[in-house]
């Protein structure tokens, strides 16, 4: 426990709120990160209701059947490839954000130390 009577890792939500300048100042790439994230999840979520779509809508005839499976393939392929292009553009804009942040928040606080008197220190 520390001070505040907060397990160790709990943060209050002021302590969350201090971050809030330094992510409006990136808020284009929380927006893009956080939009490519969001269409990762919804394609992963899809893909059960295209399962479900498969299962049902399967054609009896052979050669519908396999115009269907080329459809099925295609389909897939494409969301298998939006899902790592998605996921990975996703990853990336919010790790380069959050290197950004952090960044900007140590040079904020080297440049208070600094200004403190040697007292202070």
């Amino acid at each position: 426990m520390n001070s505040s009577g907060n397990a160790m890792g709990k943060s209050k939500p002021s302590t969350l709120r201090r971050l809030v300048p330094y992510l409006a100042r990136h808020w284009l790439l929380l927006v893009i990160g956080t939009a490519a994230v969001l269409v990762t999840v919804g394609i992963s979520f899809s893909m059960g209701i295209a399962i479900q779509l498969i299962i049902d809508k399967f054609p009896k005839d052979s050669a519908e059947a396999t115009l269907f499976l080329n459809k099925v393939l295609i389909y897939s392929l494409i969301a298998v490839v939006s899902l790592a292009v998605f996921g990975f553009l996703g990853a990336y804009i919010l790790r380069k954000l959050a290197t950004k942040v952090v960044q900007e928040m140590r040079g904020d606080i080297f440049n208070n130390i600094i200004r403190k008197d040697f007292e202070y220190i």
